[in-house]
């Protein structure tokens, strides 16, 4: 009996998957269509097109200055030091992530509690991808 149920809410939980994923590319392509509809009302007002244009001239002079001032010996050192932080960050919650999906194999345990006693919880997030063929 218990592969019976398990089954059917095997059945059950695929078919919500199946109706989610559904619901989430109507409410994308809709979101699309929206986001269109308001872009055109933009462009079509002549204060909007005007304004852009000088925020995208504005910006362009910010970018020009802060590439500049990235340039010079004491900021490109601090710029490469945030790249390699950055980079070293992500490596590290990679391996941590690997390290935990270890530790809850081995122990079969969801929690960990850290140096300074706090307990905290293991969590994955799940999402659904096009496999390649």
């Amino acid at each position: 009996m218990p592969d019976q149920n398990q089954a059917a809410t095997l059945a059950s939980i695929e078919s919500l998957i199946k109706n989610s994923r559904a619901r989430l590319l109507q409410l994308e392509e809709e979101s699309k269509k929206l986001k269109e509809m308001f872009n055109s009302v933009l462009e079509n007002d002549q204060e909007y097109v005007q304004s852009d244009k000088e925020a995208k001239k504005y910006s362009k002079l910010r970018s020009a200055a802060k590439s500049r001032l990235q340039k010079q010996p004491g900021a490109k050192e601090t710029v490469d030091k945030i790249t390699d932080n950055q980079f070293q960050i992500k490596e590290l919650k990679n391996a941590l992530s690997d390290y935990l999906a270890q530790f809850v194999s081995l122990s079969g345990l969801r929690q960990i509690e850290t140096e300074d006693g706090k307990l905290m919880n293991i969590v994955y997030t799940a999402k659904l991808v096009v496999s390649k063929p």
